[in-house]
């Protein structure tokens, strides 16, 4: 039998001490490799394939988070797409919440039984979904790249939206306002009118081109502006979310 220090995590990178992943934690960031979407918006494209970056040792990962123990609040996964490791990211947390961490998850909702299965094990202390576009087929397909999937991928964010609006753990949703796809007061009015009875926190995130972005005409795009964020996230308040909040690069998290 497999001891648990054998078992492999495929990482895109880390970042030991962050203050941006979850504001008022400092926290250690893992990025897991895999997605099973494609959204052309992604900043972390070259995370997508499931053979991306590099294997580690679950035990050469804690040993590394170890070394900043003393610091962190927290342990953070994201991606790609974390809960395509599933065995992983529960090992990682079981150890994470023995040493006193707490645990928080960026996930983009389609793997419902993962987020299920932490949350009833108590691994987790906070949750953060994206949602990527008003969830309709076609908006959906075309904001995560799969079209042909859309009505499953749909199905199973809305699983994991209820999912974490019936528990006590605090979770907030993300949707990054990309220009020319999510920036129509259109699109953030009917992501309103759907989490509104939910009562989430609701980030309106600022798109911001690199490399890595999946799409060439967005690559070469420009940054959403704060002033586009703060008018869409006034929309949001007005369809009935109280607690709706912007994150830019210049200003980091603001509250309206």
């Amino acid at each position: 039998m497999e001891s648990l220090s054998s078992k492999k995590v495929r990482l895109g990178g880390w970042v030991e001490l962050s203050t941006i992943d979850w504001p008022g934690n400092l926290s250690f960031m893992l990025f897991l490799s895999g997605c099973n979407l494609a959204c052309p918006f992604c900043q972390n494209g070259r995370l997508i394939p499931m053979d991306s970056g590099n294997l580690f040792s679950i035990a050469e990962v804690e040993a590394r988070i170890q070394k900043s123990l003393q610091l962190l609040d927290a342990l953070g996964f994201g991606g790609g797409e974390p809960t395509l490791q599933h065995e992983a990211i529960f090992e990682l947390a079981l150890w994470a919440k023995k040493m006193g961490l707490k645990v928080f998850i960026e996930t983009n909702g389609t793997r419902p039984e993962v987020l299920r299965k932490m949350l009833e094990s108590k691994l987790l202390s906070y949750v953060a979904i994206d949602v990527k576009a008003p969830l309709r087929n076609g908006d959906y397909g075309t904001a995560t790249g799969k079209l042909s999937m859309a009505s499953e991928v749909i199905r199973a964010v809305r699983e994991s939206l209820r999912l974490c609006a019936s528990t006590q753990v605090p979770y907030e949703v993300r949707t990054t306002v990309v220009p020319g796809l999510t920036d129509k007061e259109e699109s953030i009015s009917a992501i309103s009118e759907e989490l509104a009875p939910l009562n989430p926190v609701y980030v309106l995130q600022q798109f911001i081109p690199s490399s890595d972005v999946l799409s060439p005409r967005l690559r070469e795009g420009f940054p959403t502006s704060r002033e586009a964020l703060l008018r869409l996230a006034k929309k949001a308040k007005e369809k009935g979310i109280s607690r709706v909040f912007i994150r830019t690069r210049e200003h980091g998290m603001e509250g309206l």
